[in-house]
């Protein structure tokens, strides 16, 4: 079954992974390798780590990544009925026929990582994510 998200989450989920498995490997290597101390895993947390995983790789699997807005992307959103052309930016720049907004701006942190059909309300302005260039 597809599970929709954005590369964001995804990667999200990813080091949530990393670290249950360091956790599971840091408690076997305590139990199998040097010796028992108070800090290790019982059976039940071990099990339940190992189930985690196995339940975070399955999302991974079927993970279908749908775009989301990012640094450089080109997107579309309708503000007050109007469809404006918009690009996040590092440092301040001109594009014809964009509006370039960096992503220290308050309309351009607002809208970072939204997805299509998202909306946004900044200043009693809405935002509405129509189209996310790939």
């Amino acid at each position: 079954m597809a599970i929709v998200m954005t590369e964001r989450e995804l990667r999200i989920l990813k080091e949530e992974k990393e670290r249950l498995e360091r956790r599971k490997n840091y408690s076997h290597m305590i139990n199998y390798g040097i010796g028992a101390y108070n800090n290790d895993l019982s059976l039940s947390e071990y099990k339940q780590i190992t189930e985690e995983i196995e339940n975070i790789e399955r999302k991974i699997k079927d993970a279908v990544i749908i775009p989301s807005i990012k640094i450089g992307t080109k997107f579309v959103v309708e503000r007050n009925g109007e469809r404006l052309n918009m690009k996040i930016t590092v440092n301040p720049v001109d594009i014809p026929e964009t509006i370039c907004c960096t992503c220290d701006s308050l309309v351009g942190s607002c809208l970072l990582y939204k997805t299509v059909n998202d909306v946004v309300i900044i200043n009693e302005i809405t935002y509405k994510v129509i189209s996310i260039e790939e």
